[in-house]
């Protein structure tokens, strides 16, 4: 089983999600997943390139199955995020992406910020915001305008620093990896 560990030791379960989809139907995995997840694919040369993201975000705006089978046939998953409200920061109303062991959402690298952006849910909309990270985030290639809230929308790409994610509403996510091999 693939359990990644941050530096705080919160375990990322790829292998676990996987079996999960695979194991139930999709209504049984949106009622326990009630929320988007941020899922980080991988593939042999690293990062995707500037070249394959732009790809990959034309493809989204086709068809999510035509993406599935795309991304699965070269892409490896390599960590998972639930973006969902914990109890290790302060703000309530905002969940949290940063590299400290305070946060919601912990990537471990040095070039994500220590409050690096947040997701907010207004009438069951995400919006994401960067409040001024010091590498930038960048949604479907896009850099953010610092402090200004944007719409996240299922199937986006959203890059923290030179770290990408795909964000996947609960439905999108029990797909993803219910067909992942």
């Amino acid at each position: 089983m693939t359990m990644l560990l941050d530096k705080e030791g919160i375990k990322t379960k790829v292998d676990e999600y996987i079996l999960e989809a695979k194991n139930k139907i999709k209504r049984e995995f949106v009622e326990k997943h009630n929320h988007p997840f941020l899922v980080k694919f991988s593939n042999s040369k690293g990062n995707l390139s500037k070249h394959e993201l732009k790809f990959k975000t034309i493809v989204s705006e086709i068809k999510l199955a035509d993406i599935l089978k795309f991304s699965n046939s070269f892409n490896k998953i390599e960590e998972i995020f639930e973006v969902k409200k914990t109890d290790r920061n302060l703000f309530s109303s905002k969940i949290i992406v940063g590299r400290t062991s305070t946060q919601d959402i912990i990537i471990d690298d040095l070039k994500i910020s220590k409050f690096h952006a947040y997701f907010q849910i207004k009438d069951g909309t995400y919006y994401l915001c960067d409040p001024g990270s010091t590498n930038g985030t960048f949604i479907n290639g896009l850099k953010m305008d610092i402090s200004t809230p944007t719409i996240i929308k299922n199937s986006d790409v959203i890059i923290f620093a030179d770290n990408s994610y795909t964000f996947f509403a609960p439905e999108s996510a029990y797909e993803t990896l219910k067909n992942y091999n």
